[in-house]
């Protein structure tokens, strides 16, 4: 199964992104005390690889064994490994914005940016459940 991460060279992404992740929690553990969206950030960083990996992972399986131990998963949407990065997407978009809103002074404006964020996450799970886009 790795032989395919490492002969079509996907492994230079994920090694960037294993950089950034390790910087990041290298600053968190190097500074004194950190804000909340600094933390978020690099926890991030960290979600994104970890998810990233397990993604990979999925597809290779699925592509390499054709889901040898998992035969339930065969025939259905699940088979595909475009439904994790839709997922991804969701919660990366929102973390991303609760990120941007933790840099606004005024309460208002923050509360109001949050809802947005909710409403945007509500507004992108219905498109996917509705639409054929999700699988």
């Amino acid at each position: 199964m790795w032989e395919i991460f490492i002969e079509q060279e996907l492994y230079i992404t994920y090694i960037f992104e294993i950089i950034a992740a390790l910087s990041g929690l290298f600053y968190l553990f190097k500074s004194r005390s950190p804000g909340k969206d600094v933390k978020l950030l690099v926890y991030l960083l960290v979600f994104i690889f970890v998810y990233d990996i397990t993604a990979l992972s999925w597809g290779l399986y699925g592509h390499v064994y054709d889901f040898k131990y998992l035969e339930f998963v065969k025939e259905t949407p699940f088979a595909s490994h475009i439904w994790i990065y839709n997922v991804c997407q969701i919660i990366v978009v929102g973390i991303y914005s609760i990120y941007f809103a933790l840099q606004i002074k005024s309460s208002k404006r923050r509360s109001f940016i949050y809802i947005l964020i909710g409403l945007y996450s509500l507004s992108s799970l219905v498109s996917f459940g509705l639409g054929n886009t999700f699988f």
